[in-house]
């Protein structure tokens, strides 16, 4: 079985796209010479559940999708595509969890300074 093939057995596939998550992430991950180590760090999830969800052996949680793309620098609408890849809500304005999050994206925060924003809005935190 081919690396790809792998992926679309093993990740979630959004139906019509033939994509998975874990295709979607390393695809976007080759394009912008990303090291997968330092993007987990940023992330603040264990390295060895970022290689998990890299080889299609374990599914992210919403959160923690979120927290990779926002440590990787994902765009608004890359986050908005894994979401949607990943089979999980978009992130919405006019929530105001997700206002905030958005927030943080827009202006450049790390998971941790968007975690402590989450927190100081008495919202739950990306991790």
């Amino acid at each position: 079985m081919s690396f790809l093939s792998c992926l679309k057995h093993c990740g979630t596939e959004q139906k019509g796209t033939g994509k998975t998550i874990s295709e979607y992430l390393y695809n976007v991950f080759a394009e912008k010479c990303l090291v997968k180590s330092r993007v987990f760090r940023k992330a603040e999830i264990d390295e060895i559940y970022g290689y998990q969800i890299f080889s299609g052996k374990k599914n992210p949680s919403r959160n923690t999708l979120i927290a990779i793309c926002i440590g990787a620098r994902f765009t608004l609408n890359e986050i908005q595509s894994a979401l949607k890849i990943a089979g999980y809500a978009t992130l919405y304005s006019k929530s105001k969890r997700d206002s905030i999050i958005i927030f943080g994206i827009n202006n450049s925060k790390e998971v941790c300074e968007i975690n402590e924003l989450l927190f100081n809005q008495n919202e739950d935190t990306l991790n």
